[in-house]
């Protein structure tokens, strides 16, 4: 449908952002003819399903908010870094998360899941001055 390709260009075009259901719907209400927001949920769902979209859990419990995932993507492999003030999405492959798993494993004998861990701070531009090393 033509909701369906808005909202599918809309996360395409932000591909490193999440967004909830009503960041979606106001973005798209500022690009043209505004779409109703259970049109976006019904839509939103149904790429979920196809796995066109990704779903991640925001630090406040019971909201979710939505990513579009590009052909090249392998998140279920990787950490995420999640900016809180500016919404940045950082798709992070680091061997030294990798050492930091495995010590969990074999010291905690817990299994850190990377498709769901999502680390949260605030990306350089929106912490400029308040970052330490």
């Amino acid at each position: 449908t033509a909701h369906k390709k808005r909202i599918l260009d809309f996360l395409s075009q932000h591909e490193d952002n999440h967004f909830s259901i009503d960041e979606i719907t106001a973005g798209l209400s500022g690009s043209g003819e505004p779409v109703p927001k259970s049109t976006v949920y019904r839509q939103v769902s149904q790429l979920l399903q196809q796995g066109i979209v990704r779903r991640f859990e925001t630090a406040k419990r019971n909201r979710f908010v939505y990513q579009y995932v590009s052909g090249s993507d392998d998140c279920d492999h990787h950490f995420h870094l999640k900016c809180v003030k500016c919404g940045l999405l950082i798709h992070m492959d680091c061997r030294e998360l990798k050492h930091v798993q495995h010590h969990v494993i074999e010291s905690h004998a817990f299994i850190i899941g990377s498709d769901r861990s999502v680390i949260y701070g605030a990306c350089t531009h929106c912490g400029k001055g308040n970052i330490q090393p």
